[in-house]
């Protein structure tokens, strides 16, 4: 009976039908500092910073956060003005790295927003 309960227990284990532990959380003041930084690549901004995280959803089959976010920006012409988005996502890469993405007026852009603490800097190549 103890060799069938042990098989089980791999079993169960192989399969990833065990308890599941927590997603890892993004860091919140580095993804928000993403979140505006890639809002600023998208070409539309000439200011933008993000006012508040409304909250985060975990995506297990792709291993994702879905972040709601609400930003305040200004245009080119000096217009001021705030707005709030469902499309940041979030995900950790298999170093370490955080990567912040998000999708305004069909433009997809993405920052890198973390380093790993024992990962070292990358040397600029142009040095």
């Amino acid at each position: 009976m103890l060799r069938f309960r042990n098989f089980l227990l791999l079993l169960v284990g192989a399969l990833g039908l065990g308890a599941c532990s927590e997603p890892p959380t993004p860091p919140p003041e580095e993804i928000q500092q993403g979140m505006a930084e890639a809002l600023f690549d998208t070409g539309f901004y000439s200011e933008v910073g993000i006012t508040q995280m409304l909250g985060r959803h975990y995506e297990p089959d792709n291993d994702v956060w879905n972040i709601i976010a609400c930003y305040q920006f200004a245009l080119a012409d000096g217009s001021e003005s705030t707005d709030c988005v469902d499309s940041f996502n979030a995900f950790q890469m298999d170093n370490g790295i955080w990567i912040v993405s998000v999708t305004i007026n069909q433009v997809y852009r993405w920052r890198s927003v973390s380093l790993p603490v024992d990962t070292p800097p990358v040397a600029d190549p142009a040095e």
